[in-house]
């Protein structure tokens, strides 16, 4: 389900029936315009009674659009909706089909949500089928009567779309263009893709929905023969591929630029990008999709993609899968569910609370009836800690927070991409946010603690030399919510650890490798690997750091001559990466696999294939935070090959 906030679905919502805030004053009066003014900036999250006066005076039905999905259903029916997404994005057809009919059988047809969100997954299913447009036509439109009845394609530029209706709309383009209605298509996507650019980069409609809008729509600029505008879409496609699904679809990006460059006569320009697809492929596994690129790249183009024997792997690709959510537990409240969650691991009150809020506020969250008050800080991080995700278990965000909730996004994902100077832009503004360091208000621990993170991951990446007290100084950051934190107990936490505890404990092992204390940096990821493989049953969330954390290891291991050990390592984190799709962190787990080929004494002819895929991985993700680690492999490749790749 589309996660989003209540600021934003009531702004939609009013957009949608063309009431200003203007107008609103003249209407019932149900709530002040205080009040009002504070709901649809999202200041504040609105008691359920002033809610209900917002939805009274845009006179919009209040039932289906106001509870999370928890509420309503178990939480084994959110995961396979969960899973129905995931199938239809891989195009699993088997298993969508699967889920599809089963959901039908066990959500409620009457509730409004419910509904859309069957229609808009059997339109879906139906597209991929090969089923007739007017069929999947009125399947759409049944899904769009319901929160948008008087729906009309041609002002979709002035409306804000809400719950499943993104989707519906993409479908719809999608189904135009099958039916041979490419410039609809391409208008409709245009108009989604303006909407999509403008929603702030931690925005998760954003993240679900704008790549794959944009690689339907480079794709029907192709085939409209509008090349210029295709390479634009494809440029922003790469990048929101990078940005929000590790890369997943860059490899189709790179080779629709090589088309549009080849059709407007540029041939030479096409050869990087008919690599980096080429090689990104392979990257993901897909042997017989390279195959018939690069037969393609020969025969079309012109170009020979013959790298370095890389043709010649013979690696088993491993089927794509869905994220595993974990196993079921119902709840009927995210609150409730915590309480069982936490029964599950056997975990006390005081124990999970540790270093996040009190125990009392804990009880007080777990209670149905008080978890309105509680915002997304306490119960992303207690989620965390079970394993869990947050995101998977509600519709909307939860609390009042959103200006530094969105800081803190845009400053991981610039962090991310190396951009220190503007991650430190963005970090001032989310320390200067008033009220930010209450220390009475425990929830702001969670804002501090990624504040000292960020403070002291550009202060690592910009002193090469170590600083002597980094290692309390990364303690004392874990402590703001893991107060009894001890490098030598990791394994024995009996919780998953938090992100922010997460990325801190991988510093500070990471510090210890730099110095040479490599002993013990080994120590220190061998029990984090443990921590992740055990703790985080969920692994959406345990892909955050997996195989950061992993790829760091082998590092380790390498340089203190355990080269068995680190090709094990990298080939765990390699099938976690590749079955999930997740290209961006690849390359430097192929030039970790080459180096301990290459210690352990294998033949060149074995061992260069590797380097090479690292490069040209890299290379793809220049742009994006890669460029050091391309370079460090070319300068590798030629000092112990005697050639250079460019």
């Amino acid at each position: 389900m589309p996660v989003i906030s209540i600021s934003q679905l009531v702004n939609g919502l009013r957009v949608r029936t063309q009431m200003s805030r203007q107008m609103l004053k003249f209407c019932k009066k149900q709530m002040n315009n205080s009040t009002r003014h504070r709901l649809e900036k999202g200041v504040t999250r609105p008691k359920q009674k002033n809610f209900e006066a917002y939805m009274k005076d845009i006179d919009f039905p209040l039932e289906g659009f106001v509870y999370p999905l928890l509420e309503n259903y178990s939480a084994k029916v959110l995961i396979m909706c969960d899973h129905l997404n995931q199938a239809l994005n891989i195009k699993d057809m088997p298993l969508a089909q699967t889920l599809f009919e089963e959901l039908s059988s066990l959500m409620n047809a009457e509730d409004e949500i419910s509904r859309q969100f069957l229609l808009s997954k059997e339109a879906r299913l139906c597209l991929y089928s090969g089923e007739s447009p007017s069929h999947i036509y009125d399947l759409i439109y049944k899904g769009f009567k319901i929160t948008y009845e008087n729906f009309n394609e041609s002002e979709l530029s002035e409306k804000t779309l809400v719950l499943e209706e993104p989707e519906l709309v993409h479908t719809l383009a999608r189904t135009k263009a099958s039916d041979g209605k490419l410039d609809e298509a391409i208008k409709i996507l245009t108009t989604m893709k303006e909407n999509l650019k403008n929603l702030p980069n931690s925005d998760k409609e954003k993240e679900r929905q704008l790549t794959p809008v944009l690689l339907s729509l480079s794709e029907y600029q192709l085939q409209m023969r509008d090349y210029d505008n295709a390479l634009d879409t494809c440029d922003l496609g790469a990048k929101s591929s990078a940005d929000y699904i590790q890369g997943q679809i860059n490899p189709e990006f790179e080779y629709y630029i090589a088309l549009a460059l080849y059709e407007l006569g540029l041939k030479e320009k096409c050869r990087s990008h008919l690599y980096h697809a080429y090689i990104g492929r392979i990257l993901l596994g897909e042997m017989k999709g390279s195959k018939n690129l690069q037969i393609e790249a020969e025969e079309k183009f012109g170009i020979p993609l013959n790298l370095y024997g890389v043709d010649e792997l013979k690696w088993k690709a491993p089927l794509r899968s869905i994220y595993n959510r974990g196993e079921h537990i119902d709840g009927g409240h995210v609150g409730v569910l915590i309480r069982n969650l936490r029964d599950l691991n056997e975990l006390s009150g005081n124990t999970l609370a540790q270093g996040i809020c009190n125990g009392s506020t804990l009880s007080k969250i777990e209670t149905v009836n008080e978890m309105i008050n509680y915002d997304i800080y306490f119960l992303e991080s207690l989620m965390q800690r079970l394993g869990r995700s947050i995101h998977l278990y509600n519709n909307f965000f939860l609390g009042k927070e959103f200006v530094s909730l969105k800081l803190r996004d845009k400053v991981s994902l610039l962090l991310t991409q190396k951009k220190t100077e503007e991650a430190v832009k963005y970090l001032s503004k989310l320390e200067s946010i008033s009220h930010f360091f209450k220390h009475h208000h425990k929830k702001y621990r969670m804002n501090k603690q990624f504040v000292d993170m960020a403070k002291l991951c550009i202060l690592m990446d910009t002193h090469k030399s170590s600083d002597p007290n980094l290692p309390d100084k990364l303690k004392d950051a874990i402590k703001i919510t893991y107060p009894r934190f001890d490098e030598r107990d990791i394994d024995r936490h009996p919780m998953a650890y938090t992100y922010n505890e997460l990325f801190l404990i991988n510093q500070l092992a990471n510090h210890f490798s730099v110095i040479g204390n490599l002993h013990r940096a080994m120590d220190i990821y061998e029990q984090v690997r443990q921590n992740l493989n055990n703790k985080y049953v969920d692994e959406v969330e345990k892909a955050r750091m997996y195989s950061t954390i992993l790829f760091n290891y082998s590092t380790c291991l390498g340089k203190s001559g355990h080269y068995e050990k680190a090709f094990k390592i990298i080939e765990e984190a390699e099938l976690f990466e590749r079955s999930h799709g997740r290209l961006t962190n690849l390359p430097k787990l192929i030039f970790n696999k080459g180096y301990n080929m290459l210690m352990l004494g294998a033949e060149a002819k074995d061992i260069i294939p590797n380097f090479v895929l690292a490069y040209y991985g890299c290379s793809m993700f220049a742009k994006y935070g890669l460029t050091n680690d391309m370079l460090i492999i070319r300068k590798f490749i030629k000092e112990h090959f005697g050639f250079s790749l460019n």
